[in-house]
């Protein structure tokens, strides 16, 4: 079943329709090598959904003509072999219920190939999040792990390994959700008996018995990849890949932040032990140990009751407001159970939100509405009006705080038009971003202290194009398109079309 047509493109365009028009492809999302993710429509409901497409990269095309996936350089033996993979995702993860994994709701085949759909999820990785944020502390690292653990716990129960616990493969939500998602190399297990599995891994966060086939897997293997996320949250550091740490010592993750308490890092670095008999041997043995003293549930739960402990621990740790839903949900419930750490109490008081608050913060007076920390704008998502009187001056902010300045990805928009998209750190421009200016010019590329700095295009309104090195917002090294595009893609990357930094 091979095409060679040159006229062959990847995604779905925007206005295709899938499962019988059921679902309208808006737009692309991302993809990988096996999948393309749309942000979806569902009809009849009206919600968005993201349809998730198995799509080999580099063996798969579709002419313009038709959706239908074609095959280029494989064998359609070997492709169906992996669409069946990828319908058995599907079902593992319809199988599941838990407001911690992502929820499948619909899978079908079309186009010669399979969908899964599953609720839009809002949010941004954990991985992203520390590296436009930075490291995590203690409180919230746990409050993710807690919810994480939890899920993965369920999944042990359902005797059932992810096998791809990295920090790619967790959400964090605008309000502190954490997801876990990408079940694709999840398998059935028999605790530590030797079965034939296949060798999928993500270095870092794989323990040494995942790149053999055939050896011995049981719970301490995704224990294993939690400790390696929790090391990463803290430390900013993706640990050393365990067939390295053959020959070289992975450093503590004290050796990178000092405070981070003794107890926890011997704990992460039990849990990353090479031998599986030296680590914890089940979620509850690894959590009991993180938390000490703190409550930690040693009982699955039923799936009902497992959903209504997961969600009041994270409505709890966002508002204090929770605490009346709390109430009321265990007032409603017949079972309620505390699956947690009793410090979320003092975490909670310290986080709260408000609407059209007034703050008056270094001089800067704007109508605020997310998220507080201690007092002050902190979190994910934060609107800000400002009472700058100068048609020049700034009009309102969107995105990203940290102890009441902008901080992280965000757009600030000015009376007078101009808009900025990309990185802020402490108040300014410093990343990189889209600076567009009402009258039509624009500029993309790097920002240092509010300034163009480093590499960028300036495309002037009347089409005129400056590009290469800028200093202080002059331009002072042209380059060509060849040698700039190589370079700027080394440090920045469009993603959702806005700016932000390569890693």
């Amino acid at each position: 079943m091979e095409n060679n047509t040159t006229n062959s493109f990847r995604e779905l365009a925007a206005g295709t329709t899938l499962g019988g028009g059921k679902y309208t492809i808006e737009r692309m999302i991302g993809a990988g090598g096996f999948g393309i993710t749309y942000y979806a429509r569902q009809s009849g409901l009206n919600r968005i959904v993201a349809v998730k497409e198995f799509f080999i990269n580099g063996y798969c095309i579709r002419n313009t003509q038709a959706h239908t996936v074609l095959l280029q350089g494989i064998n359609e033996n070997v492709y169906e072999k992996y669409k069946k993979k990828f319908i058995e995702e599907a079902q593992t993860l319809a199988a599941l219920k838990h407001p911690n994994i992502v929820q499948v709701i619909d899978v079908f085949e079309e186009n010669n190939t399979s969908y899964m759909v599953m609720p839009f999820i809002e949010g941004q990785t954990l991985q992203k999040l520390v590296e436009t944020r930075g490291t995590l502390d203690y409180e919230q690292t746990i409050n993710y792990l807690s919810q994480i653990a939890g899920a993965v716990g369920y999944v042990h129960s359902k005797n059932i390994l992810h096998r791809d616990i990295k920090p790619d493969n967790i959400i964090i939500t605008p309000d502190y959700h954490a997801i876990l998602i990408d079940f694709g190399s999840a398998r059935e297990f028999v605790h530590d008996k030797t079965q034939q599995h296949t060798s999928i891994l993500t270095q870092g966060y794989a323990p040494l018995e995942q790149y053999s086939t055939t050896s011995r897997k049981g719970a301490y293997s995704d224990i294993y990849s939690l400790g390696a996320v929790y090391y990463f949250a803290l430390t900013g550091q993706k640990p050393l890949p365990a067939t390295d740490r053959t020959m070289e010592t992975l450093p503590a993750p004290k050796t990178f932040v000092a405070t981070i308490p003794d107890d926890v890092n011997r704990t992460i670095m039990k849990a990353m032990e090479l031998k599986p008999e030296n680590r914890h041997q089940t979620v509850d043995e690894f959590m009991n140990d993180l938390l000490k003293n703190k409550k930690w549930n040693t009982t699955h739960a039923t799936d009902k009751s497992r959903k209504s402990k997961f969600l009041l621990i994270a409505l709890i740790i966002i508002f204090v407001s929770a605490v009346v839903i709390f109430i009321t949900l265990v007032r409603s419930s017949e079972s309620s159970i505390n699956y947690g750490y009793e410090q979320i109490e003092s975490a909670a008081s310290a986080i709260e939100e408000v609407k059209d608050s007034i703050f008056d913060i270094n001089g800067e007076i704007f109508k605020y509405t997310g998220t507080l920390k201690d007092g002050i704008p902190h979190g994910l998502l934060g609107r800000a009006v400002f009472d700058d009187k100068d048609q020049y001056e700034r009009n309102s902010y969107n995105g990203e705080w940290e102890n009441g300045k902008r901080s992280g990805q965000g757009t600030l928009r000015y009376k007078n038009r101009n808009r900025y998209e990309g990185d802020f750190v402490d108040n300014t421009f410093n990343g990189c971003g889209v600076l567009t200016y009402a009258s039509g010019a624009n500029y993309k590329g790097q920002f240092a202290n509010g300034k163009r700095n480093g590499l960028g295009i300036y495309k002037y309104s009347s089409g005129e194009i400056e590009r290469g090195e800028w200093k202080d917002n002059e331009f002072v090294k042209k380059m060509d398109e060849s040698e700039f595009n190589t370079k700027f893609d080394s440090v920045c990357i469009l993603k959702n079309e806005k700016l932000t930094k390569t890693y």
